[in-house]
């Protein structure tokens, strides 16, 4: 039973796809014999008469031959070619395997070197100057440490001059765009200022450290010529760190007007003249308050005499002994008035010399 149970079922499945196989095989069969007859009917000799119309296929309840509309394929859009950069075209060749270097990466490497060097060797100094005005001696090896300190920061000096120039004459082939940049002119003033700043340094401030040697610093100078050596070591502080931020940061790369930021950098001058001038000042003002306290005078140490053995006791009884013993003559028959017999204080007996 079940044999024919499954028998039935083939054949109704075969059936079944039969029937939905024929509709297509009709519709394949009159798209294919119109196909054939269009042409020959459009090609046939001139003057001969039209054949019959080609029957038009009717699409199937059961398949419809409505084929999707054709979708279309993306199209890549192009993408603009990246402009070059001018700076590759002064490029110096490259060595050892290595790629051509461009001129602006060599003059950054230069530039940050400088920075490295002068920075680093202005906030030293700048801590040593800070030591100083708390008393701290002034020592020669200091003094030449000092010295040494200053003279890598006129190289870097040079070193920033160079590699500014380079940048300059870069930006006026390759760049020119670049020479319009409000942050650039700033840092070119700052830099004139550091420099002029640097060659005072030398000239006044390095000998009044010599002079100094094995005292408080700027202990016996005029206030007006103390207050113009805070100016020029504030105007080197600021004025380094001031480049420094103009080179890095970005974000003010045509933003912000020269005059503006030139007056930044001026504010922050005069606040660090004056920090320094009334940290002296309550310096001096607290050691004047220290030396002119009186002094009082150190109390004396308490010395307790060691402890005497046995012997040393024993001779130290017999010396007060003596000095207590009176002599009283034998043809007195008492003791005198004026003469004193004390008892002793060790036995209690009354010592008489006969």
């Amino acid at each position: 039973m079940l044999a024919a149970l499954r028998r039935t079922i083939l054949v109704l499945a075969a059936v079944a796809g039969v029937a939905a196989a024929l509709p297509a095989a009709a519709d394949d069969g009159l798209a294919l014999r119109g196909s054939l007859d269009g042409p020959s009917a459009s090609a046939g000799a001139p003057g001969a008469e039209p054949g019959p119309p080609a029957p038009v296929a009717i699409p199937s309840e059961a398949a419809p031959t409505t084929a999707p509309p054709p979708v279309a394929a993306p199209t890549a859009t192009a993408k603009p070619a990246p402009a070059p950069d001018a700076a590759y075209a002064l490029a110096l060749p490259g060595f050892l395997g290595l790629p051509p270097l461009k001129l602006r990466t060599i003059l950054i490497a230069l530039h940050l070197v400088g920075f490295a060097i002068g920075l680093g060797g202005v906030t030293m100094l700048d801590f040593w100057i800070l030591r100083w005005m708390r008393g701290w001696p002034v020592t020669a090896d200091i003094v030449r440490t000092f010295q040494f300190v200053s003279k890598a920061i006129g190289v870097a000096l040079a070193v920033l001059w160079a590699s500014g120039i380079g940048f300059v004459a870069l930006y006026q082939v390759a760049m020119p765009d670049l020479l319009v940049n409000p942050k650039l002119w700033a840092k070119t003033v700052i830099v004139v200022v550091l420099t002029a700043n640097g060659i005072f340094v030398h000239r006044h401030v390095l000998p009044v450290l010599i002079s100094d040697i094995g005292g408080p610093l700027f202990q016996d100078y005029p206030p007006r010529r103390r207050s113009m050596l805070f100016a020029a070591g504030a105007l080197s502080g600021v004025s380094w760190y001031a480049a420094f931020a103009l080179g890095t940061f970005r974000e003010l790369n045509g933003a912000v007007p020269a005059a503006r930021l030139l007056a930044l950098w001026f504010a922050a001058v005069l606040f660090a003249w004056a920090a320094a001038e009334l940290a002296w000042r309550w310096r001096a003002a607290r050691r004047a308050r220290t030396e002119s306290a009186p002094t009082r005078p150190a109390p004396a140490p308490v010395v307790r005499a060691p402890k005497p053995d046995g012997s040393a006791a024993l001779l130290l009884r017999m010396q007060r002994l003596a000095q207590d013993v009176h002599v009283v003559p034998d043809d007195v028959g008492g003791v005198a008035d004026d003469q004193r017999v004390r008892p002793d204080d060790d036995r209690g007996v009354l010592v008489r010399v006969g």
